[in-house]
């Protein structure tokens, strides 16, 4: 059973800055956000390579760090393991002498033995005798991952795991590394900035911004409906818009965007004046002027391509429909619908697809 992480402590800076963390899970848990919002500043306090001046960092019962008690367990008393987005292998060693650096100590035949047993684990057991060159951006990667596991830490802690790999093997990479994170049984903490990393790997997200906390909660759930605009900001919500609620029915909202009326899903009452959140891949365009095709989706609204920018395989269209929405669709998709500024289009949203903050 994955050991629970509670940590509440705040560090403070003399620029004036001041870094609250709160963290109570197990699993995978990202630290998301801009730079210099905190996210490495809570994974070293967590390491033990910072201290903390108020607040508690305990694992499994055991205390780490306790301000009021003067409790501060240094680095090595602490048992983290700790991966940097360059791997940091040392060049001059095989996988199997990197894999064994953090053994010193142990007989040599245990030291093989286990390093061999990890990279087994990890993958990657036919690598032993080569060396960091001679390994593709993955195998690079289990293998630092596993000079980690060898030492059997009580907490992993991964400071942007795959920011070092290009677009294409990070791709590769995400499904199997959360996959080893699912099973290695102690709780992880992984900082990123990529809001794909975050979903594809973590239980949990935490969103930072200034050295405080915003939103925290399932990954999906927090990318999807954010707390408030600043969330809405760092997740990169494509389409955030002034909206006023004119009416509710049976679970459904009514919100004028400009001259537009779209509908969402709402539980509860919603506030009068509110921001209407919609993220890109939500959106669906058909061809068409205005003839709205008869979908199940409630939101069918006709404009005209503004803007279109092509995003690595996806392509951002803008589009105007009595406010700027944002769509993200395929390439395939963009040249089959033409998609060029001034060609005329119908947005499909889902009601349950619009979010609403509150502007109050």
């Amino acid at each position: 059973m994955t050991a629970t992480l509670d940590a509440r402590f705040v560090k403070r800076f003399p620029t004036g800055l001041a870094v609250a963390a709160e963290l109570a899970d197990g699993g995978v848990t990202a630290l998301f956000g801009p730079s210099g919002c905190g996210k490495t500043t809570t994974l070293r306090c967590l390491a033990g390579l910072d201290r903390p001046d108020e607040g508690v960092i305990r694992l499994g019962g055991e205390t780490w760090f306790d301000a009021s008690g003067r409790v501060c367990l240094r680095p090595q008393q602490r048992g983290v393991g700790l991966l940097f987005q360059d791997y940091a292998l040392f060049p001059h060693l095989t996988v199997s002498g990197n894999v064994q650096f953090g053994l010193a100590g142990m007989p040599r035949g245990e030291r093989r033995r286990l390093a061999a047993e990890t990279l087994e684990r990890l993958g990657v057991a036919g690598l032993d005798g080569r060396y960091p060159h001679q390994l593709s951006g993955g195998e690079q990667q289990r293998v630092a991952l596993a000079r980690v596991l060898v030492c059997r830490p009580r907490l992993l802690l991964l400071d942007e795991p795959l920011t070092a790999l290009d677009a294409p093997t990070r791709e590769t990479l995400r499904p199997g590394l959360r996959e080893l994170l699912g099973t290695i049984g102690v709780p992880v903490v992984l900082v990123t900035h990529d809001r794909t990393e975050a979903v594809a790997l973590a239980d949990h997200v935490v969103i930072l911004d200034r050295g405080a906390i915003h939103q925290r909660g399932a990954a999906a759930e927090v990318f999807a409906r954010p707390s408030n605009l600043t969330v809405a900001r760092i997740v990169g919500v494509e389409t955030v818009q002034p909206g006023r609620v004119v009416r509710t029915t049976d679970g459904i909202a009514a919100v004028a965007v400009g001259p537009t009326e779209v509908a969402a899903t709402i539980s509860g009452e919603p506030p009068t004046d509110v921001y209407v959140c919609i993220r890109g891949e939500e959106v669906i365009l058909l061809a068409g002027g205005d003839e709205i095709p008869a979908v199940s989706a409630r939101n069918r609204l006709p404009g005209k391509v503004t803007a279109v920018t092509p995003e690595g395989a996806l392509v951002r269209v803008r589009v105007d429909v009595g406010f700027p929405l944002v769509a993200l669709v395929t390439r395939p998709a963009a040249e089959e619908l033409g998609l060029v500024p001034g060609v005329r289009v119908v947005a499909l949203v889902k009601a349950q697809a619009v979010h609403l903050i509150s502007r109050q």
